[in-house]
């Protein structure tokens, strides 16, 4: 806890080298500011216990924003202000799909038929939106048309996000494959210079493109303040479910 609660001050403040010798640093220091904390993709009541326990630790007109999907995080918490976001419209999952496939909010003339397929497949689901989109980036339409009956071979009848993720992963090479799971079980949240120059060049032929082709399909992102690759939680299960 006394780790997560550096990494948040750092942010908060900008001093890389803070100390932090017991939990009470938080509140004694930011009582007086004015903050806006968003805490995304929380899973353990222990982190918001370690960067946002009560309101009190910050300034009068703070804001706290937590994403979680579990619901006990929140109620372990005391958090009683909860608001469930909703699956996106059917507009709005096309645009969100849009920008990856094509770079602009609606379709390429010729691709609109396709793009309604991909969506009612994957069930608006946002980050299926965003791997799908990146997957069929830069295909022609004769690309999609020979991928789609792949795509529904893959997906059950409800369209679960796992099948969606493992057919992205299928697509990949088997180089790319490897990568993809070293990272799902040992380097998430590791820097990209540490992973590039670590045991895994020994491993691959050439980990920086690799990390660039699974970046592009959306797999995993890189941190630019921190340096840091990482991964989805879902696509790191999927990862750790395949080995």
């Amino acid at each position: 806890m006394l780790d997560l609660q550096k990494h948040f001050m750092s942010q908060l403040t900008n001093e890389l080298g803070i100390k932090i010798p017991n939990l009470g640093i938080a509140k004694g220091r930011l009582k007086n500011k004015k903050v806006l904390v968003i805490l995304d993709g929380v899973d353990r009541s222990v982190q918001v216990e370690a960067m946002a326990k009560e309101a009190s630790w910050f300034g009068l007109g703070s804001r706290i924003i937590i994403t979680t999907q579990d619901q006990k995080v929140l109620n372990a918490s005391g958090i009683n202000h909860i608001h469930k976001v909703n699956l996106p419209s059917y507009n709005e999952a096309l645009q969100m799909f849009c920008m990856y496939a094509f770079g602009q909010k609606d379709p390429k003339d010729g691709f609109k038929e396709l793009a309604c397929e991909v969506i009612s497949l994957v069930d608006s689901l946002p980050l299926g939106l965003r791997v799908m989109g990146s997957y069929f980036q830069g295909m022609s339409e004769k690309d999609w048309t020979e991928a789609l009956p792949n795509l529904r071979a893959h997906l059950d009848r409800d369209g679960e996000i796992a099948s969606i993720l493992k057919f992205c992963y299928d697509a990949l090479c088997d180089e790319d494959k490897r990568l993809f799971l070293h990272i799902a079980c040992f380097f998430n949240y590791e820097k990209v210079d540490m992973v590039e120059g670590c045991c895994l060049a020994k491993c691959f032929l050439d980990v920086r493109n690799g990390l660039r082709v699974l970046a592009e399909k959306s797999l995993i992102s890189t941190n630019m303040d921190w340096g840091t690759i990482e991964m989805a939680k879902l696509l790191v299960e999927l990862g750790r479910k395949i080995v």
